[in-house]
C-alpha cells in the first residue's frame, strides 16, 4: 500500500513538473515585451539592440536577390520570442501550443546565402554570390551624387508604400541556391527576439521600371556602408541574423 501511495506521488510530482515546464515554454513566447522595451501589440518599426550599445529603428526593409530590388514599410510585425522549450513542440497532446523555433543547426555555412547592411531606419538585405562583401567592392559603378542619392530615398520610400512597383508574393531565389523554394517570409532576428515580414508585403522594382532615377542592385548598394549581419536560407525563408542574437553563426 505504500508502494502505491509512494508511486501516485511520484506521478503526480511529475506531471506537476511537465506542467510547470510547459507553462514556462507557452509563457516565453508571450512575455511582457513592455519589460523589454517594446510596445505591447504589432510593431510598425524593428527595434535593433546593435553591438557596442548602438540601437537601430528600421522602418524600411529593402532586398537584392538576383537583378531584383524588393521594399517594404515595417507596419505590423509581431515579435515572438525565440529563447523557450523548441523540443515540446513534439509532444502528443499539447505539442500543438509550440510553433517551430530556430536552433543553432538551421545556421550552418552551407545554408548562409547573403549580408545585411543599415543606413539610418533602413535595413538592406543583399542575396546571392556577391553577397558578403562590401557595400563599395559589391557596387560596380561610380558614386552616385547627393541629389541623385536623396531622389532614390524618396523613390524607395514611395516603393515601400506600394506606389511604383508591383507586390511580390515571395522573394526570388538567390542564385547561390539553385532549386531552393522561394522564400516566402524574410525574418530579421535579433536578441531573442523574431520579426517576421511576409513576402507579400514586398514590392518589386527593378532598374527599368518607373520614374527615374532607377533602382538598380548596383546603385542602392551604394546607399549602404554599415555591415549588420548575415543571411541565411530556412526551408521557404530568408533568416538575417543581427548580433547580438541568442544563435551564433
Amino acid at each position: 500500500m505504500r508502494s502505491r501511495a509512494l508511486g501516485w506521488a511520484f506521478t503526480a510530482a511529475l506531471s506537476l513538473a511537465v506542467l510547470g515546464l510547459t507553462a514556462a515554454a507557452v509563457f516565453a513566447d508571450h512575455i511582457d515585451r513592455t519589460e523589454e522595451g517594446l510596445s505591447d501589440g504589432p510593431l510598425n518599426q524593428l527595434p535593433l539592440a546593435l553591438p557596442e550599445g548602438d540601437d537601430a529603428e528600421i522602418r524600411l526593409v529593402l532586398v537584392i536577390s538576383g537583378g531584383t530590388v524588393y521594399a517594404a514599410r515595417v507596419t505590423a510585425v509581431d515579435p515572438e520570442s525565440q529563447d523557450r522549450f523548441a523540443g515540446l513542440s513534439k509532444l502528443p497532446y499539447i505539442g500543438h501550443l509550440f510553433s517551430d523555433t530556430y536552433d543553432a543547426g538551421d545556421f550552418k555555412p552551407e545554408s548562409r546565402i547573403g549580408a545585411a547592411y543599415i543606413r539610418g531606419s533602413a535595413l538592406m538585405v543583399d542575396l546571392g554570390p556577391g553577397a558578403g562583401r562590401s557595400p563599395a567592392e559589391a557596387a560596380t559603378g561610380d558614386d552616385i551624387g547627393a541629389e541623385e542619392r536623396a531622389a532614390m530615398w524618396r523613390r524607395l520610400g514611395e516603393l515601400g508604400e506600394g506606389r511604383g512597383g508591383k507586390k511580390a508574393r515571395t522573394i526570388e531565389s538567390p542564385e547561390s541556391m539553385p532549386g531552393a523554394a522561394a522564400p516566402k517570409v524574410l525574418a530579421v532576428v535579433n536578441g531573442e527576439f523574431k520579426y517576421p515580414l511576409d513576402a507579400d508585403e514586398f514590392y518589386r522594382a527593378n532598374a527599368t521600371s518607373g520614374a527615374p532615377p532607377p533602382i538598380g542592385p548596383e546603385a542602392l548598394r551604394a546607399l549602404f556602408d554599415k555591415p549588420a549581419g548575415v543571411a541565411y536560407l530556412r526551408k521557404d525563408e530568408v533568416v538575417v541574423l543581427i548580433p547580438p542574437t541568442i544563435f551564433k553563426d
